[in-house]
């Protein structure tokens, strides 16, 4: 049985990834169940977005330019300590900071290539 994908709708979801065509992937998708949503192409310009647009939910690239996906979610949490609605895709199949990050409650890792549909049903088992 298909997820209820409505569930999402007017969830505002930063997308940020450094490869505009990924990003477009994603956004295609959210955009149909009506998620509003914001893009970024490095670490920088989605802590911008994120502090500026009271966002629910944070899918990025574990690897971009300008930080690292640690330093990243430090930042955020100085700003927002309990916020964990994080999912980090990645191509590299050894996540070494993974551990740094499931200390911190981020619990969403998947590997590139990854279903826009599998990412949206942990969306809804983790804000639902």
């Amino acid at each position: 049985m298909a997820n209820d994908y409505s569930k999402l709708n007017n969830l505002k979801i930063l997308v940020a990834d450094d490869e505009p065509d990924l990003r477009e992937l994603i956004i295609f998708d959210l955009n149909e169940v009506g998620v509003i949503t914001f893009e970024a192409s490095d670490y920088k310009e989605a802590l911008k977005i994120f502090l500026e647009n009271n966002i629910d939910f944070i899918i990025s690239d574990f690897n971009m330019p300008g930080s690292n996906a640690v330093k990243f979610i430090d930042e955020i949490k100085a700003h927002k300590p309990n916020f964990t609605n994080v999912v980090f895709v990645s191509g590299e199949s050894n996540l070494i900071k993974r551990p740094e990050l499931e200390q911190r409650g981020i619990t969403g890792f998947f590997l590139k290539p990854v279903s826009n549909q599998i990412i949206m049903d942990f969306i809804l088992t983790k804000l639902i």
